[in-house]
């Protein structure tokens, strides 16, 4: 059965990669553990590794260099000889993070005016009052 290569989530606050290049090719035989692609996140550059031995197939189509794919995403297979994997459809382009760090369409804005003093919720006022803060 293939397995699934995909767009691993490397920190808490990740929403997508950009695939800076692939160290292995379409029909390269992997061995597990080898490293297959090469990622870039806000944070770092990795490498994904095959999570499999096998033949790499069935790179999705919309995966290229320099695009920015959504965690989670399936990016490519690694299957057996004569192993048939599944056509997904082309991954459409991931909005990258504005350079804020405000995450794709958020619009940036708010009902709170300079001077004035936004109301506590529920649970920071008990907190306020647990702990004699006014």
């Amino acid at each position: 059965m293939a397995v699934d290569v995909f767009m691993p989530k490397m920190s808490d606050h990740m929403v997508s990669g950009e695939i800076a290049g692939w160290l292995a090719g379409e029909g390269d035989l992997v061995q597990e553990g080898q490293p297959i692609v090469e990622i870039v996140t806000d944070k770092v550059t990795a490498e994904i590794e095959a999570p499999a031995s096998g033949i790499l197939k069935g790179i999705r189509k919309g995966v290229k260099i320099g695009k920015h794919i959504s965690v989670g995403e399936t990016i490519a297979f690694i299957a057996n000889e004569g192993e048939q994997v599944p056509v997904l459809p082309p991954l459409v382009q991931v909005e990258e993070r504005s350079r804020e760090g405000q995450a794709p369409g958020v619009q940036k804005g708010s009902d709170i005016k300079a001077n004035q003093i936004a109301d506590a919720t529920p649970v920071a006022v008990q907190t306020a009052i647990k702990y004699g803060i006014d």
